[in-house]
């Protein structure tokens, strides 16, 4: 039996929708935990403001360079220690209870769920590795496609790839940014968060 839902599918980002390690988190995290580690006050500042960083992040998030590349920067940055914690905590998998709590209701009216997600190669077969990853659609990551969601190219691909146009769908992410880029691109966004919880849910008809 098919949904009655006015939406012919709903489209998550992954981090910070229904995994805590998006990478802001990360950084936050490890703050307070290093934060009378120099290495790691330096770190978050080459991280933020750093042309070198930020060159090398967006071709690991669109898989253009090999993690290994990646992280041998951030090692020798960081240090061995300092760097180790970081990349544990980008590649693991922690579960933002409220989001599967909503993915689940979503799959119960028998909707189709899809993943558009800037996502690095590594991190992406650690989400791979989940037996949950069988109750989606389609999963688009960045790495896969060499663009990321700042980019329009990414939002044609995710069209053209399922066959839905822009206003069938709802997308939700926590980055305001990327909701503001989806609804250029035409689609119809909401920012996901606990504030917007209950209206997210009425917009799905739940």
């Amino acid at each position: 039996m098919k949904s009655k839902n006015k939406w012919k599918a709903i489209v998550m980002d992954w981090h910070g929708v229904l995994d805590r390690g998006h990478f802001s988190a990360v950084v936050g995290k490890a703050y307070k935990e290093y934060k009378r580690d120099k290495r790691w006050l330096k770190f978050i500042r080459f991280a933020r403001h750093g042309r070198k960083y930020n060159l090398l992040f967006k071709k690991y998030n669109r898989g253009l360079i090999e993690p290994e590349e990646f992280w041998g920067n951030v090692y020798a940055d960081l240090g061995v220690r300092s760097a180790k914690v970081f990349e544990d905590l980008v590649n693991n998998f922690t579960r933002l209870d409220e989001g599967w709590e909503l993915l689940y209701e979503v799959l119960s009216e028998e909707l189709p769920v899809y993943i558009f997600s800037d996502c690095p190669t590594d991190k992406m077969e650690v989400i791979g590795n989940l037996d949950e990853v069988n109750m989606f659609k389609k999963m688009f990551f960045s790495c896969e496609y060499g663009v990321m969601k700042n980019e329009d190219e990414f939002f044609d691909v995710f069209c053209k790839e399922t066959g839905l146009k822009a206003g069938e769908f709802l997308f939700l992410d926590d980055n305001p940014l990327n909701v503001k880029k989806a609804r250029q691109n035409g689609w119809q966004a909401l920012v996901f968060n606990m504030k917007n919880y209950s209206k997210i849910r009425e917009e799905i008809g739940l």
